[in-house]
């Protein structure tokens, strides 16, 4: 799994089909909120995008676990 929040471009580099220049592409337009937001990174659209969630490409939104577990979301990560 690879939380493209925070990894490092060579870590998402490692991504089956991502090159070296999409990662720190990626690595430039973050953070990411949503998948959409993925998807306006030049050289990606729906289906690469697809093909990264296939591949174990992950979205850790910085601070949604404090907000989900303030709001008593069921979702929210256990401490």
């Amino acid at each position: 799994m690879c939380d493209l929040n925070s990894a490092t471009v060579a870590e998402i580099a490692e991504i089956p089909g991502v090159s070296l220049s999409q990662a720190y592409d990626l690595s430039l337009w973050r953070p990411y909120l949503d998948w959409e937001e993925v998807e306006m990174v030049p050289s990606f659209d729906h289906v690469s995008v697809a093909a990264l969630r296939d591949a174990g490409a992950r979205l850790i939104v910085p601070g949604y676990a404090t907000w989900a577990r303030d709001t008593g979301r069921p979702d929210a990560p256990q401490s």
